[in-house]
């Protein structure tokens, strides 16, 4: 982010956040939050910007700027849901990194709903956003592949299915995070160690599933079938495979939940 600086000449030149930053001896972060009055700042920081921003005359127009530099400040951010933990988890790092750049989100709850999805991206790619955060997105490969063809800027985060390589993603450690769960319950003793998953076909659930089944490989257990319960991660669904594994002639003796949803419905169950 720039601004204009009017010294004593009364010529102006550009003034970056960085180096009012750099002036105050505080992160671009904390100049950030002085400038549009956030509370979560130390005196001592706070009064470091404010003689930077007195003495330079440090002011901002972002709105000016952007716009004769073709760009909004604003990033459009679909989910399928913004009431759940690990929606509202992402939402609230996301609006951070985007306020410390100076940037704003612009919010689209789409409720799995592919057309509504879609029909929001295409608003967002009418030149309101410079770009967006597309969170489990129902899109199929092809149409997210043929979005990053048409040039707009994207990034996935925890895509359901594989895409092109070309594709900008972020996911979890889905493999190692699941077979560290299991390594655990196996340290405790567990050998008959049942799977609850998500939906098959999501990359979430293979790619746990291999986990699992490679930590049970490598402590020398077959993974058994009648041990493995598809589900929906949701809590509902975890309380539903929970009974059905509890209700077996030789049930396990522990059980690996595939996310926290599921692990809460496990708990209620027993």
């Amino acid at each position: 982010m720039s601004s204009t600086v009017r010294p004593e000449n009364g010529r102006s030149s550009r003034l970056t956040i960085r180096e009012v930053a750099d002036l105050a001896g505080v992160s671009t972060a904390t100049v950030s939050r002085v400038i549009n009055g956030r509370a979560e700042v130390s005196e001592r920081a706070r009064a470091a910007v404010l003689r930077v921003v007195r003495e330079h005359g440090y002011s901002t127009n972002r709105t000016a700027r952007g716009l004769s530099a073709g760009r909004t400040g604003l990033v459009g951010v679909t989910t399928p849901v913004v009431h759940h933990s690990y929606f509202a988890v992402i939402l609230d790092g996301a609006g951070e990194a985007l306020y410390e750049q100076d940037m704003r989100m612009v919010l689209c709850p789409t409720h799995h709903e592919h057309d509504r999805e879609a029909s929001l991206l295409e608003r967002l790619m009418q030149g309101t956003t410079d770009g967006a955060l597309l969170i489990l997105p129902e899109e199929s490969p092809d149409e997210l592949a043929a979005l990053h063809e048409h040039g707009y800027r994207f990034v996935i985060v925890d895509p359901l299915r594989s895409l092109d390589e070309r594709v900008p993603t972020v996911s979890a450690a889905h493999s190692s995070g699941a077979s560290e769960g299991v390594e655990h319950l196996l340290s405790l003793g567990h050998r008959r160690i049942a799977g609850i998953t998500g939906p098959r076909g999501w990359i979430a659930t293979e790619q746990r599933l291999r986990g699992y089944g490679g930590a049970l490989a490598a402590a020398g257990l077959m993974l058994d079938p009648e041990l493995v319960v598809e589900s929906d991660f949701h809590a509902e669904g975890g309380v539903e495979a929970a009974l059905s594994l509890l209700d077996l002639p030789d049930p396990p003796t522990a059980i690996f939940a595939f996310n926290d949803m599921l692990a809460i419905g496990v708990m209620q169950a027993a």
